[in-house]
């Protein structure tokens, strides 16, 4: 076993010298280390910061406030509102599908797919929670529309006349 009082006078100093310098060469490797995780670090924020700058409207010299002018960000929400309205799926399916006909192209082609979609994705405390908030039916009823759309954009197709109306106002999503 090893007993440090075992050791020389010159062994000692040969220990403490080797843990001197063993000290000396970690704390300037992890200085090297630091230095270039610091400057990596800087970099990033610098980045992540001119983001922020370069994308927030609030940085820019502009005295009036922000207005949208991108028409087609809104234009998705009025197209919903023309194919359904403010209208929860459920009254959809009550309203355009009464009594299990589906013959019209609104019902089989766009509130059936939606619906079933919906009823895939949420339960049933789901669906009545989406029905209490008209803008969050929307959105889910536009997340339902893209999943479904190339069974809806078949449907249509076959409908003729009255499909290809519908279908003109899904194309401008």
């Amino acid at each position: 076993m090893f007993n440090i009082a075992n050791l020389s006078a010159t062994e000692m100093l040969i220990m403490a010298v080797g843990a001197i310098l063993l000290i000396f060469i970690v704390t300037r490797v992890a200085k090297f280390f630091f230095r270039i995780l610091f400057f990596v670090a800087f970099i990033a924020a610098l980045v992540f910061f001119w983001g922020k700058f370069k994308n927030n409207p609030s940085f820019t010299n502009n005295t009036n406030p922000p207005t949208p002018t991108n028409t087609t960000q809104n234009q998705p929400d009025k197209d919903m509102n023309s194919l359904f309205g403010n209208t929860a799926i459920s009254e959809l399916w009550q309203k355009d599908c009464a009594n299990g006909t589906v013959n019209t192209a609104k019902c089989a082609c766009l509130v059936v797919p939606i619906y079933n979609d919906l009823r895939t994705r949420y339960t049933e405390v789901g669906m009545q929670e989406l029905e209490q908030s008209t803008v969050l039916m929307l959105n889910e009823m536009r997340k339902s529309l893209k999943r479904s759309y190339p069974q809806i954009e078949g449907c249509l197709k076959q409908r003729g006349n009255e499909g290809l109306k519908f279908l003109d106002v899904l194309n401008k999503f």
